[in-house]
């Protein structure tokens, strides 16, 4: 089971090889295998196997009636091999690690397909009357920066009997949402709505209000459900309107507004519109819920949350401000290098927003511009050869942590210390016999939880006897994870790390200090496992 949705790829069939495999002289050998249905066990044609070699160069074939396939002329070393096909993702591992000698045909390899997901229903008013151009998403709870979330997966569109589809879900647990569209929209500036006006609210299956009394379908591999269906019934609707402010205090022109719903946690739009010369703008229809007014112009931002309960909200005033703009330094405590580099990425903590970056110039100074009020983590990547992130303060605020908050007076400087002193982790990973793993990717991840600060984890791939180095790393306690295939998404979310910590090896990193240590192998199995424990 996967974690995040994605699109079944769409790929083009081929003839056995698009790119010649070439390595070090060597007499070639050859590879054939077979590509199954992970339920049926049936034998999949036209599916496209990739086998690429450690130097980057790849070869694809298509797979015949009998799901064959089969490379020939592959120089010896070692290769990773997969497959896909239309309606199917890959079960367990995305790669699997191929090794050919000289003259030796690798045969009988087995590469599984997981079959995608099929679900169908439909979208009815409270007199069960089809309802036209709703929209209804699969949602599925997932992590973002290290938090678990609901997030937006799929999306489908009801037609004029009121009938939507998803095809190629990967399997796990979804909760679908309805929303139709309001019986009025689009209207003329100043329109006058006369008596109360009612719309749908969103819905989530098969009639909740929202996801704590919703009823999750769990789609196992393949599945096919066709009775997901609504009855939508409506609720008193209400007026959003006010005034936006440029920021001399005039009114704003050429602007445009978002209306975003953030009642269950995720970004919806619920509206936009061009706000009228004098400023005034106007959502005529809002069922209660929370949402995010928003208005962008000419690099402009103004942004405010708002509830709708029971009654009109009138006499908004939204302000337009410019961004922020923050100086800072890198420097470096000890030796000072004839260049200190690196650079600063902010995320906001809601997981929304545009990211800011900032490169610094030759003597460490950097500035951030147009920076917008709101809270971030900062991810600070110091030169590898230099040293490691020592410390960062914001002004007179330590915020090691990695968490800042930006007001509209902010002014820092933000300042980011090097430390020269960094330790060294290298040593190899294993199996589960004990002998060396030729392939695999090690994450080094300091024990304590600094959600803001996710470039303190470090990611490296073996080489082929399965040895690994860190370097420049801050002095601490680590855990050193070992996998078959990179976790780069997850590792980054606390109740995975702990799920699969009896399986890493602890360090400690001293000043200077040169530590080697020995890591077992993550099988794919328990990587699964622990990613559906998420759920």
């Amino acid at each position: 089971m996967r974690i995040l949705i994605v699109s079944a790829w769409i790929l083009v069939a081929a003839p056995l090889a698009l790119a010649q495999l070439t390595t070090p002289a060597g007499k070639p050998g050859s590879v054939d295998g077979i590509v199954t249905n992970s339920v049926t066990r049936d034998p999949l044609r036209k599916a496209i196997v990739t086998l690429q070699s450690t130097n980057g160069s790849s070869a694809q074939a298509t797979t015949d009636a009998a799901g064959h396939f089969h490379f020939d002329k592959v120089e010896p070393g070692t290769f990773s091999i997969n497959a896909n096909r239309e309606g199917f993702m890959s079960a367990g591992r995305q790669l699997q690690a191929v090794k050919v000698g000289e003259e030796e045909n690798v045969k009988d390899l087995a590469v599984v397909l997981l079959p995608l997901a099929h679900v169908s229903g439909h979208v009815f008013d409270e007199d069960g009357d089809p309802i036209m151009l709703a929209s209804v998403q699969a949602l599925h709870y997932g992590y973002n920066q290290g938090r678990k979330t609901l997030m937006p997966g799929a999306f489908a569109t009801s037609n004029d009997l009121g009938e939507f589809e998803f095809s190629g879900l990967e399997p796990g647990k979804y909760f679908f949402v309805a929303n139709a569209r309001p019986p009025v929209q689009n209207l003329p500036p100043r329109t006058r709505i006369i008596g109360q006006l009612m719309a749908y609210p969103p819905t989530f299956y098969p009639s909740a209000a929202d996801v704590a009394q919703a009823t999750p379908s769990q789609l196992a591999p393949g599945a096919t459900i066709s009775n997901i269906d609504f009855h939508l019934r409506k609720v008193p609707a209400f007026r959003v309107s006010g005034k936006l402010l440029d920021a001399t205090g005039q009114p704003a022109r050429n602007a445009s507004m978002n209306l975003l719903d953030v009642t269950q946690g995720i970004r919806n739009s619920r509206g936009t519109l061009r706000v009228m010369d004098d400023g005034s703008f106007n959502f005529p229809v809002v069922v209660p819920g929370t949402y995010l007014l928003t208005a962008t112009v000419f690099g402009e931002f103004a942004a405010e949350q708002i509830t709708v309960a029971d009654e009109h909200l009138d006499g908004i005033t939204l302000a337009l401000s410019h961004g922020i703009s923050i100086s800072g330094r890198f420097s470096a405590e000890g030796p000072a290098p004839p260049q200190i580099s690196g650079n600063v990425n902010g995320r906001p903590s809601d997981g929304y927003g545009q990211l800011f970056a900032s490169q610094p110039q030759q003597d460490g100074t950097f500035t951030m511009e147009n920076v917008q009020p709101g809270s971030y983590f900062l991810d600070v990547y110091g030169d590898g050869n230099v040293g490691y992130v020592k410390s960062i303060r914001f002004g007179a605020t330590d915020i090691s942590s990695g968490e800042l908050t930006i007001t509209q007076g902010s002014t820092g400087p933000l300042n980011i210390v090097l430390g020269t002193d960094g330790g060294q982790v290298q040593g190899t990973i294993q199996t589960a016999l004990g002998a060396p793993a030729t392939t695999g990717t090690v994450s080094l991840v300091p024990a304590a939880d600094l959600p803001g600060r996710h470039d303190l984890i470090k990611e490296t791939e073996t080489d082929d006897e399965g040895n690994f180095k860190f370097q420049n790393i801050s002095p601490g306690e680590y855990k050193v994870f070992a996998w078959e295939e990179s976790a780069r998404t997850l590792i980054y979310v606390p109740e995975f790390r702990k799920a699969l910590e009896s399986h890493a090896a602890s360090v400690s990193v001293q000043p200077n200090g040169k530590e080697t240590v020995q890591v077992q192998i993550i099988p794919a199995d328990d990587v699964e496992t622990a990613k559906n424990k998420l759920q």
